[in-house]
């Protein structure tokens, strides 16, 4: 690995550029990748670890400091796990945008141990993708722990009810939120 903090669920090997996996919170990234290989969209695995976990662990550098962390599960950090190469044993070479569904990348063997299987990892990355809807004029709503019943309330038609949020005036001109 060339630098960089490496992560979640992995720690600084003894060498330069190395990586070991993380006794701690290894079992968070296996957990995400059983939830969704059992079907659970990406919002829907963010809502069950924030209920689990809280937050973000921090990840921890090889001088024992913490970095990072301390922030909700959130449906784009699920999709940025799942969709991460490195947790099945593969280094690479970006040659698009990580976080895009249609990244482009080139797969090197890394020397490090995955947390799973490459077979896992394909199947996941599989059904992220499967789940990808095409236009729609409704904003999409990230920030998962918001909104607690995301996902899980439905209109009479059967359609997932959707949250949004938005920042009004009040007669003296004070700004406020609602949602």
């Amino acid at each position: 690995m060339c630098g960089g903090v490496r992560p979640l669920g992995y720690i600084s090997g003894p060498k330069p550029g190395s990586a070991i996996i993380d006794k701690k919170t290894a079992p968070i990234i296996k957990e995400i990748f059983t939830l969704c290989l059992d079907g659970n969209r990406p919002y829907e695995i963010a809502n069950k670890m924030n209920l689990k976990y809280g937050k973000v662990p921090p990840r921890k550098l090889r001088n024992k400091k913490l970095k990072g962390g301390g922030k909700s599960f959130s449906e784009n950090y699920i999709r940025t796990v799942i969709l991460n190469p490195f947790y099945c044993g593969y280094v690479y070479a970006t040659l698009a945008n990580p976080n895009s569904l249609q990244v482009e990348y080139q797969l090197y063997n890394g020397k490090h141990k995955g947390i799973i299987t490459v077979e896992e990892w394909q199947k996941a990355v599989n059904l992220l993708k499967s789940y990808k809807t095409t236009g729609h004029n409704y904003p999409q709503i990230r920030d998962t722990g918001k909104y607690l019943l995301k996902g899980v309330l439905r209109c009479d038609c059967k359609s997932f009810m959707s949250a949004a949020s938005t920042g009004k005036v009040d007669d003296n001109g004070e700004k406020y939120r609602y949602y």
